[in-house]
C-alpha cells in the first residue's frame, strides 16, 4: 500500500491511529517505517479499560530513503536496522531479553522531539543515537555507541550539525 500511495497519488505523508492494546499493530507500523506524533491518553474504552492513542506517520521523503537499502556513516534510522539495533541494546543496556530491549528503541521513537539515527559500518549496525530536531543544529542525546566507533560517530554527528 505504502508504495502505491507515494507513487501514484504523490502522497506527502500518511497518517494513522494505534490504540495500546494493538501491539502488533504497533509492530507492523514501526516496521514499515512510520513514527511517533504523539500520544492521545485514555483515547477509547475497551474492554474494561481506557487505552490510549499513538498518532503515527511517515512522510514521502521518509519513505524515499527508507526505500533504499540502508547506507554507510551516520543516516536516518532505517527499519532494516531493527533486529541488529535491539542486539546493540541488549549488549550495552542492562536489558533483560529481547523485549525489554525493545521497549528501549519504542521509547526512543516516542520522543518527538528527536529522531533515531543509525551509524552503519560495513554493512552492519555500529551505533544507535537520538538527535534533538528541534534545533538549527541537531544535537546527539541518547546514544549507544560501542568505543571501537566512537571517534567515527563524532565525527559524522559534527559533520551533520554543521549541515
Amino acid at each position: 500500500l505504502l508504495p502505491y500511495a507515494f507513487e501514484v497519488p504523490r502522497l506527502d505523508k500518511i497518517h494513522l491511529g494505534a490504540y495500546d492494546f494493538n501491539e502488533g499493530g504497533l509492530r507492523c507500523y514501526e516496521r514499515v517505517g512510520f513514527r511517533y506524533e504523539g500520544r492521545l491518553r485514555q483515547q477509547l474504552y475497551y474492554q474494561g479499560r481506557y487505552c490510549d492513542e499513538w498518532p503515527m506517520r511517515i512522510l514521502r521523503r521518509e519513505w524515499d530513503l527508507i526505500s533504499q537499502p540502508p547506507a554507510e556513516g551516520l543516516r536516518p534510522y532505517h527499519p532494516d536496522d531493527q533486529e541488529q539495533a535491539i542486539a546493540l541494546i541488549q549488549q550495552h543496556c542492562p536489558t533483560p531479553d529481547r523485549e525489554s530491549a525493545r521497549a528501549v528503541l519504542r521509547r526512543w521513537w516516542r520522543q518527538i522531539d528527536r529522531e533515531v539515527y543509525s551509524y552503519q559500518v560495513n554493512g552492519a549496525l555500529a551505533a544507535l543515537l537520538t538527535l534533538a530536531v528541534d534545533s538549527e543544529s541537531p544535537t546527539p542525546l541518547d546514544a549507544l555507541i560501542p568505543e571501537a566507533h566512537r571517534t567515527g560517530v563524532e565525527i559524522a554527528s559534527l559533520e551533520l550539525r554543521q549541515g
